[in-house]
């Protein structure tokens, strides 16, 4: 499922950070960090940083892993 940044930034609000409003979670870091702290110590999961080189250039994705769970977020 593709989401658009505004819609990741709702999800991310409602979801892991159980809050009302949109922070710009996809767009300022100082803002998406508080997320990674969130998802470390309340839900225990590990940060995974990706890096692919392809034609286009270099594209990061950032996700969360749960090695309780053996789960990828």
């Amino acid at each position: 499922m593709e989401m658009k940044d505004c819609e990741l930034d709702q999800f991310i609000a409602e979801r892991i950070m159980q809050e009302s409003g949109t922070p710009p979670y996809t767009a300022k870091i100082n803002v998406a960090w508080k997320v990674v702290e969130k998802m470390i110590r309340q839900y225990h999961c590990e940060l995974k940083l990706d890096v692919f080189l392809g034609i286009t250039g270099q594209q990061w994705v950032a996700s969360f892993y749960s090695p309780s769970q053996c789960r990828r977020y």
